[in-house]
């Protein structure tokens, strides 16, 4: 929750102990561009796993389905937030 409050509202945010080195990164004037990219690539690695979960490894005890409707959902979000973000800085 603080990772998604800092990457959408944290733009006059400085360094402190609480938050650590997230709030730092962007104190150093990153725009959405830049934001937008770390969050894509943080969630890159559980949108290409989601599919993996549920129809290959199966943890045992946890239930997998719909993961990969979720990854699609996530991908077509962050897909819309990159061309908004174009159409404003274009």
């Amino acid at each position: 929750m603080v990772f998604s409050f800092v990457m959408f509202h944290g733009r006059g945010l400085r360094p402190s102990a609480g938050l650590g080195g997230t709030v730092a990164v962007f104190a150093v004037g990153w725009g959405g561009r830049h934001r937008l990219a770390l969050a894509e690539g943080c969630l890159g690695f559980f949108l290409l796993t989601a599919p993996l979960f549920e129809f290959v490894i199966h943890p045992g005890g946890k239930p997998m389905s719909g993961m990969t409707l979720v990854t699609v959902a996530t991908l077509a979000a962050l897909v819309w937030l990159d061309r908004v973000r174009g159409r404003r800085t274009a």
